[in-house]
């Protein structure tokens, strides 16, 4: 199956979901962002995999890893202008024009922008650690 995953993957998010649809047992949610937009986002997750593991009571919460991972398509072009090298002049500014400083405010930021069009950032905050990549 992972395969299967892997092959899809590589041809996009439409053709992602299906496949990660057919897997179980999978917690699968689908929810909008804004009730008044045609915007949503897939969410699944294989916690409900998790009582089932010899491990599982003696990984707490704290100890746990999160990922959280978009895959986002058909952007607005004004708002994903941003991401433009000749809109705004350098990966800082991107960092603090698109938002993404506020996600983490008091991270340590490591970007790039790319040309013409591009952006890559990773940060740690503690114990946090995230990643953003934006490409055309």
């Amino acid at each position: 199956m992972a395969l299967s995953v892997s092959r899809a993957m590589s041809k996009g998010i439409v053709m992602t979901v299906p496949v990660l649809d057919e897997l179980r047992p999978l917690q699968i949610a689908v929810s909008r962002l804004n009730p008044l937009s045609r915007h949503h986002y897939h969410h699944h997750t294989p916690f409900d995999l998790l009582p089932n593991c010899a491990s599982a009571d003696s990984v707490s919460p704290a100890d746990s890893v999160y990922t959280l991972e978009m895959c986002m398509t058909g952007l607005d072009r004004e708002k994903a202008s941003v991401f433009f090298k000749e809109q705004t002049g350098s990966a800082a500014e991107m960092t603090v024009n698109s938002g993404i400083r506020k996600i983490l405010p008091n991270s340590e930021i490591c970007d790039l922008d790319f040309e013409p069009c591009g952006y890559s950032m990773n940060s740690v905050e503690g114990p946090v650690v995230s990643t953003i990549h934006i490409t055309p």
